[in-house]
């Protein structure tokens, strides 16, 4: 654990020397939020040009969206316009005419997927808050588009592993700093858990706490007795449910 005031660069270039092929990066990449908007891109540049720049260098460097990148600084236009992901090309309904800017409009780059090895990983964007914002009830296309990638990932026999990576955790157990976004968790975990579209692991931010689960749903109280044996279930063989 870092003492405070330890520069972020520190961090990043240790991960550098580690040599790692990708970066995941769970959401809130900076926090740039100034009464100036020439100090907010300031930020922003010392962020990509200093903090990340030799760990970007020499990894792909993939990363979801948080609340910092809806309102720090500029509602997403940072985050596409410095990032090329497969964007899921989507539409989300979200019309700019109501308030939604032409990013979240169009949903591209904040809802992407792809393969490394035998792993099939899923980027999400689950809104500003985290608490619903979208309506991912069958009909969506957001939520249409990550059934069909999940199916389509566990029908591949190439595929033995389906993570999903988002900024909102949906099991949180300390009292820190935020709480489980139960609203997403409501939609989506019946997608996560089904045998056709199951996921494997789910990695989320936003909490300033390190967790893990074992594999859990509904709140937390089901866990596959089958695969995982009995308390303290010390391994689990293909369960049910995600880890978190």
């Amino acid at each position: 654990v870092l003492p405070p005031g330890v520069p972020p660069e520190l961090v990043a270039n240790g991960a550098a020397n580690e040599n790692p092929r990708f970066v995941l990066h769970l959401g809130d990449l900076f926090y740039c939020k100034t009464s100036s908007s020439s100090t907010g891109q300031l930020c922003v540049d010392k962020f990509f040009n200093t903090t990340i720049k030799n760990l970007a260098a020499s990894a792909l460097y993939m990363a979801s969206t948080g609340n910092h990148e809806y309102n720090q600084p500029d509602n997403l236009f940072t985050y596409v316009g410095r990032f090329d992901y497969p964007g899921a090309q989507i539409g989300t309904g979200c019309l700019s005419s109501t308030g939604c800017s032409p990013v979240q409009e169009s949903g591209d780059e904040t809802w992407y997927s792809f393969n490394w090895g035998n792993a099939h990983f899923v980027s999400i964007d689950l809104g500003p808050s985290g608490q619903g914002d979208y309506n991912l009830d069958t009909g969506d296309t957001r939520y249409n588009w990550l059934k069909t990638d999940l199916e389509t990932a566990r029908s591949d026999p190439k595929i033995a592993w389906v993570i999903v990576y988002m900024h909102y955790p949906f099991y949180v157990t300390k009292s820190v700093s935020h709480g489980p976004d139960r609203a997403d968790r409501a939609k989506l975990e019946p997608l996560f858990n089904a045998a056709a579209s199951k996921v494997d692991l789910v990695l989320a931010g936003h909490q300033h706490a390190y967790e893990r689960t074992l594999p859990v749903a509904g709140e937390g109280g089901l866990i596959d007795p089958l695969s995982c044996g009995s308390s303290p279930w010390p391994t689990c063989s293909d369960p049910k449910y995600p880890i978190y």
